[in-house]
């Protein structure tokens, strides 16, 4: 009877050793997965980041350009628009003068 109780832990531990061999092989699996995907993602945003700032040193000469094509005519609206306004002034104020 002890002998089977001896061969009984001996088969039980050899099961218990190729299930932990099992487990190990999952966990080593799992730790791989996770730092392929860690590196992954920090490329992903290095790239979106670079081509963000590459994007910004391209175009913002083309978009300074822009604005400054934009402000020039939005001054020039605003000063034609403020002579008409001082011509209108003036044409009223001649009517009054006269009346």
């Amino acid at each position: 009877m002890e002998e089977s109780k001896k061969e009984e832990i001996k088969d039980l531990l050899e099961k218990n050793l190729k299930v932990s061999e099992e487990n190990n092989d999952l966990l080593k699996g799992i730790i791989r997965h996770s730092r392929w995907s860690l590196a992954l993602t920090i490329i992903k945003w290095v790239i979106i980041v670079g081509v963000t700032l590459g994007a910004y040193y391209y175009f913002e000469p083309l978009w300074n350009k822009t604005m400054d094509l934009y402000r020039s005519i939005i001054e020039s609206t605003s000063t034609t628009s403020d002579v008409k306004t001082d011509q209108v002034k003036n044409n009223l104020n001649l009517i009054r003068l006269s009346l």
